[in-house]
């Protein structure tokens, strides 16, 4: 984890003369997954980057569910793209 000032983006890489962002979380629920992008763009917005992927650990996602969570949000108090991916673990 780095420090963003007001938390810990879990990962960050610099390759390149830019840098990437990454989250990591674990999503149990429809307001778990919305706290989780605020928080991602908020980390992205702290260290000045445009956007950051987040990745949410689930036990299991069908595809309608994935058609429907996993799209980039962009959000309104940062201007920050957030780019989820679930990853399945069940």
């Amino acid at each position: 984890e780095f420090p963003t000032g007001n938390g810990r983006v879990d990962l960050l890489i610099r390759r390149a003369g830019q840098v990437y962002a990454l989250e990591v979380k674990s999503s149990r629920s429809a307001s778990s997954y919305r706290d989780a992008l605020e928080q991602a763009a908020k980390y992205a917005g702290q260290l000045g980057l445009s956007e950051i992927a987040l990745a949410l650990f689930v036990e299991a996602i069908d595809d309608a569910s994935r058609a429907q969570y996993e799209v980039v949000y962009l959000d309104a108090d940062t201007g920050v793209r957030v780019a989820p991916t679930f990853v399945a673990t069940g």
